[in-house]
């Protein structure tokens, strides 16, 4: 496994701020840790789901470990999972494996097999 620094490859869309009514952020310790509690179980209810082998939680949980979401960021064993997804066929999962394989990322940078599972994921749509 190759790790490196560099940006997350699966986009997800920032969480929206919270705002008072004169337009100053606020962190409410409790919302955050609520939140933490809720990553940390979606992590694993997708960690489990993903090991009986179903595609949309391998795909989920590849991206919380990418992300760091629900524990620590690895990027390794996100590619592991975008791999088993990809093993079945999840569109989704073959283009974000063909960035893993283009850019290095958790695995040997390989633009060949790149391009393949780019490939996949466009005859899918």
């Amino acid at each position: 496994c190759l790790k490196t620094t560099t940006r997350p490859l699966a986009s997800t869309a920032a969480p929206p701020s919270r705002a008072t009514h004169s337009g100053s952020s606020i962190t409410a310790s409790a919302s955050t840790k609520e939140e933490a509690y809720h990553r940390t179980i979606a992590r694993l209810l997708a960690s489990r789901s993903s090991s009986q082998g179903f595609v949309l939680a391998q795909l989920n949980y590849g991206v919380c470990c990418e992300h760091g979401r629900g524990g620590p960021q690895d990027i390794c064993e996100a590619a592991r999972y975008y791999h088993l997804a990809v093993e079945q066929g999840n569109a989704r999962a073959q283009f974000i494996y063909g960035l893993c394989c283009e850019h290095g990322r958790g695995v040997q940078q390989r633009i060949g097999e790149a391009a393949h599972y780019h490939r996949l994921a466009a005859e899918q749509g």
